[in-house]
């Protein structure tokens, strides 16, 4: 809502100028571009210049559209500087029995911040919350703050931090039996460690994050978890037991509706079929799509339209996964994301190589181990590796295959990939 009256408003408009007046959430932001333009509101005008530049501007409808919503807009900006205007009020006043309506206030400012792609407002909310929760004893304040800190210098990539905050919410939580917020705080610290490489560790986190679910008797939340461990345990090469897990957690998440989660789950579950040799993998990754983009989540919608193109490559598709990989890589570029363009250039280098088109492929490889090391995604770049190391072997040049390949083998070694290191050594058994 907010980008629509921002175009109307502003009228056609360069997409960074745009991107600039909505935070750091290019998330957000994007998915909103998205959401607009597959509602037919909003469109995108491709100017003729070096370098490319692109204007975002509503369709007719978009317009009509803006203008019968704008009493709700206004409603919703009134009810937040109604907000902030009290709580300035009662701060100025600073009474001990108006503190647990600052801290409330305080809650629901950082959320609406968090959510709208205002970090840094939502951070300073945050902070004061969570200082007020202490003052006054409110443990349940206390958590809820440090778990909105952690995402939020998550999303920053300030890993550090994060793990502080969410190792003191998962402790306060468990000292005050509020399992479910224990549960978030571990699945959190999961993925960061699932991040830096650390699998095993991401694994202990994972398993925790579930076991605290199952206390706390919460169906959702122990999906999530399930999720978190079946895409792990297909990382690792334990991949009959994640498709398994990843199965039974569509089929709940499908039953409790949980809608925004679920592209997600259809993607690895898509994952672990494509490795497993699964002619289903296809499927499950065009679910990922379509429930990607009728939720708006363009990450997901690039994920499974990368992943895709890995099957469509080795059905001999070309046409179809160059449209995916070139749609992918416009949306991760968008999103700054340099692990998920490093996958784009993987497989698009994949796509090269089986066309037979070696020196472009070499470089396509290449880029992807650049990519995979700045984002220390040793997963990635032992996967190029063992990638680059098979064209070598069609190509006809064992001694590079070699070298190639056996420095994946040891890199899948040193991040317990047993699967993996176990394909890299078959491979080179066959030269």
């Amino acid at each position: 809502m907010r980008l629509l009256f921002y175009l109307r408003e502003s009228g056609p408009t360069n997409a960074s100028v745009a991107l600039e007046n909505f935070g750091p959430s290019r998330d957000g932001f994007y998915n909103a571009v998205e959401r607009l333009r597959s509602l037919g509101y909003l469109y995108a005008d491709r100017q003729p210049a070096f370098p490319a530049r692109v204007l975002y501007a509503l369709t007719e409808k978009g317009e009509e559209v803006a203008d019968r919503l704008r009493p709700l807009a206004d409603l919703l900006k009134e009810t937040r500087l109604s907000m902030e205007s009290e709580l300035a009020s009662l701060d100025r006043d600073d009474k001990p029995e108006t503190m647990a309506r600052r801290i409330e206030l305080l809650g629901l400012l950082a959320d609406e911040s968090f959510h709208g792609g205002e970090w840094d407002s939502a951070i300073s909310h945050a902070t004061r919350q969570l200082d007020l929760a202490r003052q006054s004893g409110d443990s349940f304040n206390e958590i809820v703050a440090l778990l909105t800190l952690g995402r939020l210098r998550q999303k920053r990539d300030e890993g550090d931090a994060a793990d502080g905050h969410l190792k003191s919410a998962h402790d306060l939580a468990v000292r005050t039996d509020r399992f479910a917020f224990a549960s978030d705080s571990s699945l959190l610290r999961g993925a960061l460690t699932e991040r830096r490489g650390e699998l095993e560790s991401a694994g202990t986190l994972y398993d925790e994050a579930l076991h605290l679910a199952q206390i706390a008797n919460d169906e959702t939340r122990m999906s999530l978890a399930q999720l978190a461990r079946g895409r792990l345990l297909g990382r690792r090469g334990r991949l009959d037991e994640s498709y398994a897990i990843l199965t039974e957690v569509v089929t709940t998440l499908e039953r409790l509706r949980e809608t925004e989660e679920l592209p997600r789950a259809y993607a690895n579950l898509g994952t672990t079929a494509f490795y497993l040799n699964r002619p289903e993998a296809l499927d499950w990754y065009e679910k990922a799509i379509e429930a990607a983009l009728r939720v708006g989540d363009v990450r997901i919608e690039a994920y499974g339209l990368s992943n895709a193109a890995a099957y469509l490559i080795e059905k001999r598709e070309f046409r179809k996964a160059k449209t995916n990989l070139n749609r992918a890589r416009t949306i991760f570029e968008n999103l700054g994301e340099k692990t998920m363009i490093g996958g784009v250039e993987l497989n698009s280098a994949n796509l090269l190589a089986a066309q037979g088109k070696w020196r472009d492929a070499e470089h396509g490889f290449n880029r992807a181990l650049e990519l995979a090391r700045e984002a220390k995604n040793r997963f990635q770049e032992a996967t190029a590796l063992l990638n680059m190391g098979q064209m070598e072997k069609r190509r006809g040049r064992p001694e590079e295959a070699k070298d190639l390949l056996t420095r994946a083998r040891d890199l899948f070694r040193a991040i317990d990939s047993r699967d993996r290191a176990r394909r890299c050594e078959e491979e080179l058994a066959s030269l």
